[in-house]
């Protein structure tokens, strides 16, 4: 822009100088305007993704990749521009085509370094379809998220880490989870390398220069951070097919990948897939959702392993062993398949909709895992991985700064808060506790209709707890479950065996929330509690369960005779402690040795827990430790343990320091 001002040479190129300093403030005036109303947390109603095709060219070897990304978007009403998600790409073009109409010149401008992007039309958009077209290239991440590329030895491999939000970095697109849809993957990648995504390859051909094209099938409904891309020279681990069964109609492809000269390590892995799927079929009445099973071990990966539909991927340390596994390898192994290979439905299938429900796919995982690892090994113990996560949650949870399992997240930096003990470990103890108190048949029949309602889909808390509190036939077990979930700390339920009177005998309780002594926390916290108490005498051993909705109850027991000893969390599968009165620990400790494992664990810690609460002295702590040490079962033997070594201070009474040091 040229000015011409009556004057001097000096006066024309300060009057220059003024008004370009003007639009440069304006410009920046608009950009900070903009960040200001970026969403830095769940992008805006109005607009959603309806499908993906994208068209990449990946070559490993170069530090760029590039690709075209053609999204089919419904707008809800006429507009000018929407948000969306790209982090660190370079558009070269963009248009938005209305369904029947023409091509409209549109802008792209990344706002917030989360990744939130404005996409702006040079003319309104009216309402309904329309395709959003862009053309890009970015650089391959350093990081080793979004899409990342490592070199082993002489062979370079490109991947896709795209949980939490991180797909933004491969491609443009509505990174959220609630946004499901299904995504059409082309891939051109160089001659000898293996493409992994998603879907099966449906197609391979040439592409000149050294390159092929790989087409992939059409995915079924995923959100962006579920998207698998995988290019190099993998090796394969050929294993048979997932036969069909009575839960699933067809074979299911399945196939082991790792780098060059790695795949024969894969033997342990890929020898567990066949149980642990069949195992979640029959648990959940669903087939395996996907086309194909892809079991991927990266030469890199920023996290131990995560979830990606149809191609679970783990950091190759992990999951390879060059000969057969210590027991402490195989252990972590068989953990981690069974947790990533359970998301193929909770999580992948049914998907939260947002992070503050991480629980309905990662605390379910972790309930799911120790029930596919015990029905391949039924002897190994992995039965028990419950109750020490349990105890491990309650602990956490003792803490008067704990947070709820479901937590809101507000903004893209607060995602990575919610991956924490409390949503893995608590929730699936409350998960336990509520299948315990259902039972497996009611249970598993909630899980089929909450699967059958939400199938490709996504569902949040309040979905689950509606689905459960129809399975269970009782208003208040959803209430429950809810109180659970959506309210910090634990239950404690100082219970007490009565068999005087004519009613018979029964367990009074009165419930608290648990706070250790001197701690800020107010015990006057309330749930509705699912109970259940074992009890044993001359007639057997019974078990009775319970809703307690207030603050006292007494829970009838069924049987006239009065118990020699009652255990207030039978099986051990609840998430509460417990207290009793001296004389009833005693009875409980002479019948130590007929108490299930899980149930012996579950009385170590609330013993340890009474004590550090003043509602027990450190004589019955001594002696259950005791009855736990005599325990012939390593897991109940060790559990005293855990503990002893901070409470040996201050068991001050007659006897009981060199009991402890003995």
């Amino acid at each position: 822009m040229h000015i011409r001002i009556a004057g001097t040479g000096r006066f024309l190129l300060t009057a220059s100088l003024m008004l370009c300093t003007a639009v440069l403030a304006a410009a920046a005036n608009a950009q900070e305007n903009a960040a200001h109303a970026a969403p830095n947390g769940k992008l805006p109603e109005g607009v959603r993704p309806l499908h993906y095709r994208l068209d990449l060219t990946i070559d490993p070897r170069e530090e760029r990749f590039r690709g075209t990304a053609a999204i089919r978007i419904e707008l809800d009403e006429a507009s000018d521009g929407f948000w969306m998600h790209g982090n660190n790409l370079d558009v070269q073009e963009i248009n938005v085509t209305p369904e029947g109409g023409e091509p409209v010149p549109a802008s792209y401008e990344q706002v917030l370094e989360s990744g939130v992007v404005w996409i702006g039309f040079a003319e309104t958009v009216p309402a309904g379809e329309a395709m959003l077209n862009v053309v890009y290239d970015a650089p391959f991440d350093p990081a080793l998220s979004g899409m990342f590329r490592v070199k082993e030895g002489e062979d370079w491999y490109s991947l896709v880490k795209s949980e939490s939000i991180q797909a933004r970095k491969a491609f443009p697109g509505f990174d959220e989870p609630r946004f499901k849809t299904p995504f059409d993957v082309t891939l051109t990648i160089p001659e000898g390398n293996v493409a992994i995504g998603n879907s099966p390859a449906v197609a391979r051909e040439p592409a000149g220069d050294g390159m092929v094209r790989v087409r992939l099938e059409t995915t079924r409904p995923l959100p962006t951070y579920l998207i698998s891309l995988a290019v190099g020279p993998f090796e394969e681990y050929q294993i048979a097919d997932l036969p069909p069964n009575d839960i699933r109609d067809r074979a299911v492809p399945l196939s082991g990948w790792a780098r060059q000269g790695k795949a024969g390590e894969m033997a342990a892995i890929m020898g567990l897939t066949k149980s642990f799927i069949e195992t979640y079929e029959r648990v959940t009445g669903i087939p395996y959702p996907y086309a194909k099973l892809d079991v991927v071990a990266a030469p890199d990966w920023p996290s131990g392993a995560t979830e990606l539909a149809g191609a679970p991927t783990y950091r190759e340390d992990i999951v390879l062993s060059a000969g057969a596994p210590s027991p402490r390898q195989q252990r972590r192994i068989v953990g981690i398949h069974a947790h990533e290979l359970a998301h193929m439905w909770f999580g992948d299938y049914v998907t939260p909709p947002w992070w503050n429900d991480l629980w309905l796919k990662e605390a379910f995982a972790d309930w799911a895992a120790p029930i596919a690892a015990s029905a391949r090994f039924p002897d190994a113990g992995y039965e028990l991985d419950a109750q020490h996560a349990a105890i491990s949650g309650m602990r956490a949870d003792s803490l008067a700064s704990a947070r709820a399992v479901r937590q809101q997240i507000e903004s893209n930096d607060d995602i990575r808060n919610a991956y924490d003990g409390i949503t893995y470990s608590k929730g699936a103890a409350v998960l336990n506790m509520t299948e315990a108190y259902l039972g497996q048949e009611k249970w598993r029949a909630g899980l089929n209709d909450y699967f059958h309602e939400f199938a490709d889909g996504v569902a949040d808390s309040r979905d689950f707890f509606r689905v459960m509190g129809e399975a269970a036939g009782d208003p208040d077990f959803e209430e429950s479950l809810k109180g659970f979930i959506e309210r910090p700390g634990l239950p404690l339920l100082e219970a007490e065996l009565i068999c005087s009177g004519t009613d018979g005998p029964r367990v009074a309780v009165r419930q608290s929330r648990y706070a250790p002594l001197g701690s800020s926390i107010d015990p006057a916290m309330r749930w509705i509690v699912p109970v259940c108490v074992a009890y044993g005498g001359d007639e057997g051993r019974s078990r009775t369960c319970a809703l307690v909705r207030e603050a006292t109850a007494e829970i009838p027991l069924e049987t006239r005779a009065c118990p020699d000893w009652i255990m207030p969390n039978a099986g051990g599968d609840s998430y509460y402690r417990f207290a009793l009165p001296t004389d009833q620990w005693t009875a409980l400790i002479a019948h130590f040795g007929e108490l299930a494992p899980a149930e012996a664990l579950m009385a170590v810690d609330s013993a340890g827990a009474a004590f550090e609460a003043g509602d027990t002295h450190a004589g019955v702590l001594l002696n259950v430790m005791e009855a736990a040490a005599a325990s012939d079962h390593p897991a109940i033997a060790g559990a005293p343990l855990d503990s002893l070594g901070r409470y040996v201070a201050d068991l001050t009474e007659e006897g009981s320091q060199a009991r402890a040091d003995a």
